[in-house]
């Protein structure tokens, strides 16, 4: 954490001198004088941006990536699992065969049962369900199959299957293939939102900055706004989540946040552990 406070005060340094001598050469270019005091402006300025970035950088430690820059941020997640147990239905009956992951050249994943044979859809039997474990709850994932039990055929081709996908039973109802069996893949468009939204509050801290302690009418603003805040996104805020993630990291005894827990669950486990205040990434 250190690390981050010296980052930090850097930053804060930075900024200073950056607005400074950006705001003095901007105003005596727009403007028939340049506000008095501006070495106190900026030193406010530059204040004022790095508290919001040590905000960015605190929330950054409790919930790694969540909250990122535009330009690093991807509205797609994925999760994979370590181990799954497949309900196959043979004979009449429902056999349990619990699978591992394991990682084959050339680096190609599979899951593979306790004789190290790999996971079919239909062995000796058709696979109805994939159950896994999430923070100790069970996560059923069903087979879309036609009502006699069949895999579904496809309609251009009826000599040929479609690739079977296994829906979570009740939940978020997200979706496992067959050709990437043991991880979900889903959409984080309501993420991106909530996103967005946290850039533009920083976008619009830079445009308050620029406005009121630096003296800029809001017009100007703006445009000198909109620059420092592409320039803190891409240059500034990149290393300082790289050290707050390496300290965090770091840390053996700090509490795992689990992607496939519960955001509130995370929180819970978080807040409430002794001595556990941070969330590896």
């Amino acid at each position: 954490m250190t690390y981050v406070i010296l980052f930090l005060a850097l930053v804060a340094f930075g900024l200073a001198i950056g607005l400074y001598f950006t705001g003095t050469w901007a105003q005596g270019w727009f403007y028939e004088s340049v506000q008095d005091g501006m070495p106190v402006r900026a030193a406010i300025g530059a204040a004022a941006l790095t508290v919001v970035l040590a905000l960015w950088a605190f929330i950054e430690s409790k919930a790694p990536g969540r909250f990122d820059s535009l330009f690093r941020f991807s509205a797609a997640d994925s999760v994979s699992y370590e181990q799954f147990t497949s309900e196959k239905q043979a004979d009449g009956r429902t056999v349990e065969t619990v699978f591992h992951k394991r990682v084959v050249p050339p680096g190609r994943v599979e899951y593979v049962d306790a004789a190290g044979k790999p996971w079919r859809r239909s062995d000796s039997g058709v696979v109805t369900a994939i159950v896994v474990d999430e923070a100790g709850e069970k996560r059923r994932f069903v087979a879309r199959l036609n009502p006699d039990g069949t895999f579904l055929r496809d309609p251009s081709d009826r000599n040929k299957t479609l690739e079977v996908e296994y829906v979570e039973d009740g939940g978020k109802r997200r979706v496992m293939t067959e050709s990437d069996i043991g991880t979900i893949h889903s959409s984080r468009l309501g993420g991106f939102f909530v996103n967005l939204i946290f850039n533009l509050l920083l976008l619009a801290a830079w445009i308050a900055t620029m406005a009121v302690a630096l003296g800029f009418d809001w017009g100007r603003a703006t445009i000198l706004g909109l620059i420092g805040w592409v320039v803190m996104l891409l240059v500034i805020w990149p290393p300082l989540q790289d050290r707050v993630r390496a300290t965090i990291n770091a840390r053996p005894e700090a509490a795992a946040w689990n992607p496939t827990r519960s955001l509130s669950a995370n929180w819970c486990i978080v807040c409430c552990t002794p001595g556990s205040r941070t969330i590896p990434s």
